[in-house]
């Protein structure tokens, strides 16, 4: 993780990293990506392939599992119902209908294409490499449509499918890179949103892929990036936007930061939490659990054409955020996440469209942020949405967000975040 200041400069054969990037060692292999250079036929034919297939392939794909929803419209009806109850009856089967053929067939593709993943090397301009690339552009298409099933109970069989082994009581959301059968969750872990766990390295013309190991109750917090080869000991924390650590972890220790800094001391909870609402929940917990997050997955597809839909639901099922500390298996929780889901969803939609108007502050206005007078929003990634305040003529730069709430230890904690007038966050 590190980002370079605008009008930096690097010197030809260093390695620069950290946020803010500073020098960190000489690159002793310059030159050497021109050795193994591949010929230009070669070059060729995987820009060809790879253009065919962004083109035509993968669009299909795409549309394929709405092929069979859309024919129910068509073929099914109920004498005496108008067009009206029609759809609204058929819409449920079709979206459980469409979920349910989008996750066979990322399975199918992925085990038909890609086959076993193993510890291997390869150049980037190979069959291989073309296979690769071709079933991770399946995996981002399953992180816009599957959206609504990461971070739920339905997520860990989807990915024990894919080749993960995910161990029990694990909690796995939006996790980016994994590198399927080389990649080992293990029990009650937790891989919070936009985690990059175990991307495969690329250096002088030639891809290495090596295997990644969380041990039991390792926590890897919001946009981690765990590099592949990385082991991360039991009772670990990797916090918020950090790399982990190239030495290894001791077990129970705490890094952020990137680099990484060890972390001194953490938060004292609140209130002490039993095992019940942490790791081992009771039957009637999960089968609850299981239901809202049902819910959740589909209702966003409905919610596409609506914008006002999040706020309604926002009202009712939430009301006002108020600071909280939540255990994971609660029901605040629960009503929260359906919430984010919808909104999340229809984000590529309609709300990114419209970032830096003034429609959109008037949404999350309506969602129950305080926004000043003049504020240019130029990114929608806010959440718990009362405990956001930002001033008059301030700024949010794209891909910035308040960060409201975080897990630790499977409690999520919810806090206020100020942004004063004239107040500005870089992207």
């Amino acid at each position: 993780m590190s980002m370079l200041d605008q009008d930096s400069q690097i010197p030809a054969g260093e390695q620069w990293t950290g946020s803010p990037a500073q020098y960190r060692s000489l690159s002793y292999d310059v030159g050497n990506m021109r050795k193994t250079r591949t010929s230009q036929a070669r070059l060729v034919t995987m820009i060809l392939s790879m253009g065919l297939s962004s083109t035509f392939i993968l669009p299909i794909i795409y549309f394929a599992p709405q092929i069979p929803t859309m024919l129910l419209f068509e073929y099914v009806n109920f004498p005496g119902g108008g067009w009206y109850v029609q759809t609204a009856i058929v819409c449920v089967p079709a979206a459980i209908m469409y979920m349910l053929l989008v996750l066979v067939e990322l399975i199918f593709l992925k085990s038909m294409v890609l086959g076993r993943v193993v510890e291997y090397s390869y150049r980037t301009i190979s069959v291989y490499f073309y296979l690769k690339w071709f079933v991770y552009r399946l995996m981002d298409i399953s992180l816009v449509v599957l959206q609504p099933v990461y971070a739920t109970l339905y997520v860990v069989p989807f990915l024990r499918c894919l080749g993960v082994k995910v161990g029990h009581g694990a909690e796995v959301s939006t996790a980016r890179g994994i590198n399927f059968e080389l990649t080992e969750i293990g029990e009650r872990s937790f891989v919070a949103d936009r985690v990059t766990i175990g991307n495969a390295e690329v250096r002088n013309n030639i891809v290495t892929q090596r295997r990644t190991q969380l041990y039991k109750r390792a926590f890897l917090g919001n946009g981690a990036m765990v590099p592949q080869g990385t082991e991360l000991a039991s009772n670990t924390l990797v916090g918020v936007l950090p790399i982990a650590p190239d030495t290894p972890l001791m077990e129970g220790q705490s890094y952020f930061g990137s680099p990484t800094v060890i972390m001194p001391a953490r938060q004292c909870r609140a209130v002490n939490r039993s095992e019940q609402v942490l790791f081992s929940p009771p039957l009637k917990l999960r089968a609850l659990r299981l239901l809202i997050e049902g819910l959740r997955i589909f209702l966003p597809l409905f919610a596409i054409p609506f914008t006002f839909i999040p706020i309604i639901l926002k009202w009712i099922l939430i009301g006002c955020y108020h600071q909280a500390e939540w255990p994971l298996w609660s029901l605040n929780i629960w009503k929260s996440k359906p919430v984010t889901s919808v909104f999340e969803t229809l984000s590529p939609f309609c709300l990114d469209m419209l970032t830096g108007t003034p429609f959109i502050t008037w949404f999350f206005r309506a969602m129950g942020v305080q926004i000043g007078h003049h504020t240019r929003l130029l990114s929608s990634d806010i959440t718990e949405y009362d405990m956001v305040s930002i001033g008059d003529e301030a700024v949010l730069n794209r891909h910035a967000g308040p960060q409201t709430h975080l897990f630790e230890g499977r409690i999520m904690k919810v806090a206020r975040v100020d942004i004063e007038d004239r107040g500005y966050m870089k992207a």
